[in-house]
């Protein structure tokens, strides 16, 4: 039972970690042709594989578009969408949508960046976010925000008004994150051997013992227990019951 514990609270620990390092990417475009609707079987994207399935997103018409605007946001988080005002309204007026929600430790923007002007014989500008005024002459554009993303929610707002105006409302919008937000000590994760002495601190001081990625690993584990429970209740029920000898008559 303490091995069968152990190995739990092990894939927990590493399921939790696997899910807190990632970036979500959001994929939308102001005409439905720009984007195909693809079939991704895998949960996590490997870093490697996921500049090829973000590119698979984009169709042979996403070159017509007068803008592909790639959005660097450190540390994004897919649990931070959800307070993204900006980012959801525009998704919501998006003619065509595609996400990505976990791609493991980040998007290599540089490298999806280069793809996507080689496929257009375009060159890729770098786009300072707080300038409004300059005219964008190449169609590829990447914006590095600065901060958090909770912190960046009227700046994202204005460059997406940015976005529009450059491309008279023809564009293609690709928000993500290059390196995903930094995962803190976990209670679940093992301890790395220091030669410092210990410091005797609170356990709330020491550990993160609450995070998204841990509540979705004990969810799953409270339903894998449920089920259990229910199978082995199942079984109980249908098993022969004991026959009683009954009392013996007296002559």
């Amino acid at each position: 039972m303490k091995l069968t514990t152990a190995t739990l609270l092990a894939s927990l620990a590493s399921a939790a970690l696997a899910f807190e390092s990632t970036v979500p990417c959001l994929v939308w475009s102001s005409k439905d042709k720009y984007l195909t609707t693809g079939k991704n079987d895998q949960l996590i994207l490997k870093n490697s594989d996921a500049s090829s399935a973000i590119l698979q997103s984009l169709s042979a018409d996403v070159c017509d578009s007068q803008v592909i605007a790639i959005i660097d946001q450190p540390g994004l988080h897919r649990s931070d969408l959800a307070s993204l005002d900006s980012v959801k309204k525009q998704i919501q007026s998006a003619a065509s949508y595609e996400r990505f929600e976990y791609v493991a430790d980040g998007v290599d923007i540089d490298g999806l960046a280069t793809s996507i002007a080689n496929k257009c014989g375009s060159d890729v500008t770098n786009i300072d976010e707080n300038d409004k005024t300059t005219q964008w002459d190449t169609k590829i554009v990447k914006v590095a925000l600065p901060g958090k993303s909770g912190e960046n929610e009227n700046r994202v707002e204005d460059l997406f008004s940015t976005i529009q105006e450059q491309s008279s409302g023809d564009y293609v919008v690709l928000y993500t994150s290059s390196a995903p937000k930094e995962v803190k000590r976990s209670v679940l994760a093992q301890r790395a051997p220091s030669d410092k002495p210990a410091v005797k601190l609170p356990i709330f001081a020491k550990y993160q013992l609450f995070s998204p990625a841990i509540f979705m690993g004990l969810a799953v584990a409270l339903l894998f227990i449920s089920i259990a429970g229910v199978g082995i209740t199942w079984l109980v029920g249908i098993q022969t019951p004991l026959r009683f000898e009954g009392k013996q008559k007296k002559n």
